[in-house]
């Protein structure tokens, strides 16, 4: 079956009807390249992946989405937008809480050069919300403990 000359909206009850259809899944992952590379673009030069690990994020996401039956009427590729811009989100902060950036590189008189990596920002403050959240849900539990000795005692 020809599936150019279909809609986006076509192509996407037709991947819900067959999820394991791969020339649709490829079909409408191609229409929706422009979209994905778009999102991709503003997380290119933090994140180290290359092309072809964004679009397969984006057939993941397409898959995930058929699977799940989650999208109902309306415009598929806002929806879809929406999606892989939450999905590169979620990647690039994940990527920035396990791993050092760099915020620049030098080169030595000898001519090695030297990155310049640092624990972001954003992780310092997120591990710090972390930290706060769990002592005070460790001080309530203990506060718990305490009040039900305390009454057991009596």
């Amino acid at each position: 079956m020809d599936y150019t000359s279909l809609s986006v909206e076509v192509l996407f009850a037709e991947l819900q009807k067959h999820p394991s259809d791969s020339p649709v899944l490829e079909e409408l992952a191609q229409r929706m390249c422009p979209i994905i590379m778009t999102e991709a673009l503003k997380y290119r030069s933090q994140l180290p992946f290359d092309t072809d690990d964004y679009m397969q994020e984006g057939r993941i996401l397409l898959w995930q989405i058929a699977l799940q039956r989650s999208y109902r009427q309306g415009c598929f590729t806002r929806y879809f937008a929406t999606a892989i811009r939450f999905r590169f989100s979620n990647l690039f902060r994940d990527y920035v809480l396990k791993n050092l950036v760099r915020i620049g590189e030098y080169q030595d008189f000898y001519g090695n050069t030297y990155q310049i990596l640092v624990v972001s920002d954003y992780a310092k403050n997120y591990r710090e919300k972390h930290r706060e959240h769990c002592r005070r849900s460790y001080a309530k539990k203990r506060g718990r403990r305490v009040n039900t000795k305390d009454g057991q005692d009596e």
